[in-house]
């Protein structure tokens, strides 16, 4: 009797796991007081902590799960973020938000809860901000509009890499668009004007540190293992060791690190089941370029588009899953052809914005989450010497997390007389 059950339940769990389920595209809200804007980019702190680049509003944005702090640019205050213009944040393994500007580099410090300006030497103009990477070391590259910049924190010097016509082994175009460090420390650079259609520069460099030199991988028309398209935006080197490579023309790429050649995954009408970016659209105002490329939980890659839509690639069915503005007609599908970047934090939850100023939450393992509303705002933060967090909210007046057990208490006014 008991083995009849257990054929029966091997049975039926054959049969859903092999079941289709598309992810739930759960749009993030922002508070009562505040509308989240266009995500430019999204990092996480070593305490769990969200933090969203909102290029709209001009904002910094902390999500602790719960609520929000916003972090603006003041110019009476020199402890403000030191900028009202920026795009690209990341996190550091201390717990610092590091934040791209112009004319540097700002970095908020968790502990004293202010901004830490590092600015180039005076006279240097500014550079533009497009990429901005903290590398296992704790060196900050930026990825900006007139080559590439190191910064060693530890004494605040920056070195200055750019582009030199005679010579090979400098950075092969001034404009960095990406920066990404694989898992053996080598420094991967993607360059190009992904919204110039007329600009052929770019291309993708291979950084030695030790020589400060940089080894180009660029297009070649005569030769077919080589990178599609020279305006490298995305880079990625998955938990299998395979290394991705996403440039403008549509061109998705599986690279070989040791020869040095590409793989070029493209669209094939007659075989649409392949993996490969989307088919292109025939319109001629849209830029044809991938966005970002990353790995869920579940081992899917997912691949992001500007004007295409995003694709979802399961290795191990070697299933394709598309999602556009065709999928707003589920319930909680895609709203929209665009994206601009992903994130895929701690808990395995994929953050993904587009262009139309929207921010999606996708749980891989479909948990059941909903529309995700960031709660209220938080004016102020202070932990006192338990370890304690209190904060004054928008809404709900004084709360406290009480750090050992994780509960929030809400404070109640006391009168004395």
């Amino acid at each position: 009797m008991n083995r009849n059950i257990l054929i029966i339940l091997l049975f039926f769990s054959g049969k859903i796991s092999s079941q289709v389920v598309l992810p739930d595209f759960n749009i993030v809200r922002g508070t009562k007081s505040f509308a989240l804007g266009k995500v430019g980019s999204i990092a996480q702190d070593k305490y769990g902590y969200m933090w969203f680049a909102d290029q709209t509003n001009s904002t910094l944005v902390r999500y602790d799960g719960y609520y929000v702090q916003l972090y603006r640019h003041d110019p009476k205050d020199s402890n403000s973020l030191g900028t009202s213009s920026f795009e690209c944040i990341a996190a550091d393994a201390s717990g610092n938000i590091w934040i791209e500007v112009t004319q540097g580099v700002d970095k908020f410090d968790f502990a004293t809860n202010k901004f830490i300006h590092y600015r180039y030497q005076h006279g240097e103009k500014d550079r533009g901000n497009n990429s901005l990477l903290v590398d296992h070391s704790g060196i900050v590259w930026l990825g900006t509009s007139e080559g590439l910049d190191r910064l060693d924190p530890a004494t605040g010097k920056f070195t200055h890499y750019v582009h030199t016509d005679n010579d090979p082994s400098s950075l092969s175009c001034n404009i960095v668009r990406s920066l990404y460090e694989d898992k053996t420390g080598t420094l991967w650079v993607g360059t190009g004007a992904e919204f110039d259609s007329k600009s052929k520069e770019g291309g993708l460099n291979k950084f030695n540190k030790e020589a400060g030199t940089f080894t180009r991988y660029v297009h070649d028309p005569n030769n077919p293992n080589s990178i599609i398209g020279n305006k490298v935006r995305a880079i990625f080197e998955d938990s299998k060791g395979s290394f991705w490579v996403g440039t403008d023309s549509s061109g998705l790429h599986l690279m070989n690190r040791e020869k040095g050649t590409f793989e070029r995954l493209t669209y094939d009408p007659k075989h649409p089941e392949k993996l490969s970016s989307p088919a292109p659209t025939k319109k001629k105002d849209d830029f044809h370029h991938i966005t970002f490329i990353t790995e869920d939980i579940l081992g899917k890659i997912w691949i992001g588009t500007y004007s295409e839509g995003i694709v979802c690639y399961d290795p191990e069915t070697k299933k394709i899953n598309h999602f556009d503005i065709e999928d707003k007609k589920r319930p909680k599908g895609y709203t929209d052809n665009s994206s601009w970047t992903c994130y895929n934090s701690k808990d395995g939850v994929l953050w993904i914005s587009n262009e139309q100023a929207e921010l999606f939450r996708v749980d891989p393992l479909q948990a059941g989450f909903s529309q995700v509303d960031l709660g209220t705002t938080v004016d102020n933060f202070l932990e006192d010497k338990s370890g304690n967090l209190w904060m004054n909210t928008g809404g709900k007046g004084l709360m406290m997390e009480n750090i050992r057990t994780g509960r929030w208490i809400r404070a109640r006014s006391v009168f004395r007389r």
